[in-house]
């Protein structure tokens, strides 16, 4: 089995078309190969897989890291480490002792070029110092590129482990990773990830979604029943009530107005409640008529998140039935409720088993 050199820079090598004296004849049994005029050496190749194929003297490898494996003086083959290469080239087979043909001894940070002209000297560039690859950092240092960055510097290794980039780890002078932060592209995004650092670029609207385009779009859910009201405010948190009596429904006069929600308290916990994250209610026609806009959780977040409502105040009971949208438009609705209600100052509490929202009258 013949085994082939890797690349100078960690690629396999290109097998046999990259021994320049080598070629393949195929034949219907075996490959059959031989040397090409101007080879370097007048003793047919002995192709191998392991040191232990070859005579004393002599290892298994080749004289430049890339081709197919022979059999050639131990001085002669090429050796390579995670961080340096000795490329004794096919001079060596010539005359014992000879220069390997590429060295790098004039090869600095800035043209990290060997005397062949491939880039493989290692270790040459110091933290801070501009790059193109890891090989030419020094040990325990990485080329860190930014994106959008044609090159990069060498960094501290643990620095491409924080990609990307933000402070403490970059923005000042002392920061390990340098003064340099990935910089956020949020031009024409109005939400979702920047492409650069995969930072938010905005959140939307309650009642709106962001689309494949980074737009913030309306919900067209909302537009399916007459009105314009809309959501103001911060998210209510379920406030979990722990002892104490549950306030019971007293009634009252309720006052055409918008009202949004400002607290849910339960004291019962159950996921069968109906429950908003924000909501909206304009009540008008002396309080018979409702224009609701929610945002919803658990279940009630299938729910159609604009809804007109008939309001029927009967001692402290309220019952509501939504008037649009229809089920034709294939849309979920609260459905018919009963309600308790009391009118607490200018506050309105709903009240369902075992929980009570209040709504506050919009300034």
């Amino acid at each position: 089995m013949l085994r082939y050199a890797a690349g100078r820079h960690g690629q396999r090598g290109k097998g046999i078309a990259a021994v320049p004296c080598v070629w393949m004849v195929a034949t219907a049994l075996a490959p059959l190969f031989a040397w090409a005029e101007g080879c370097s050496s007048a003793e047919s190749p002995r192709y191998c897989s392991s040191d232990l194929e070859c005579r004393s003297g002599e290892a298994c490898g080749t004289t430049d890291c890339v081709g197919v494996f022979q059999c050639l003086p131990a001085q002669c083959v090429c050796q390579s480490g995670p961080d340096f290469i000795s490329v004794p080239g096919d001079a060596c087979l010539h005359a014992s002792g000879s220069p390997p043909r590429c060295n790098c001894d004039n090869a600095t940070c800035a043209q990290p070029f060997d005397s062949c002209g491939e880039l493989s000297c290692v270790s040459l560039c110091q933290v801070g110092e501009l790059c193109t690859a890891d090989l030419v950092c020094k040990e325990g240092t990485s080329c860190l590129i930014l994106s959008g960055r044609p090159g990069g510097t060498c960094r501290p290794s643990m620095c491409k482990l924080k990609l990307p980039l933000l402070p403490p780890f970059c923005g000042s002078k002392d920061a390990p990773c340098g003064e340099e932060c990935c910089q956020p592209d949020c031009v024409g995004r109005q939400c979702g990830e920047d492409p650069n650092c995969h930072l938010s670029c905005g959140v939307c609207e309650p009642n709106n979604f962001c689309s494949s385009d980074r737009q913030c779009r309306l919900d067209p859910n909302v537009l399916l029943c007459e009105g314009d009201l809309r959501i103001a405010g911060p998210e209510i948190p379920i406030e979990v009530v722990d002892g104490g009596p549950m306030p019971i429904a007293e009634g009252g006069t309720i006052a055409d107005g918008i009202y949004d929600l400002v607290a849910t308290r339960q004291y019962v916990p159950s996921s069968f409640l109906h429950t908003f994250v924000r909501a909206a209610m304009r009540l008008f026609a002396g309080a018979t008529k409702a224009e609701l806009i929610f945002e919803g959780t658990g279940f009630t977040a299938l729910y159609g998140p604009h809804e007109l409502i008939d309001v029927a105040a009967e001692g402290t009971t309220l019952r509501l039935a939504p008037t649009c949208p229809t089920y034709s438009t294939g849309t979920l609705t609260i459905g018919n409720m009963t309600l308790g209600y009391s009118v607490v100052g200018s506050e309105l509490w709903l009240i369902q088993p075992g929980q009570v929202e209040v709504y506050a009258p919009r300034p």
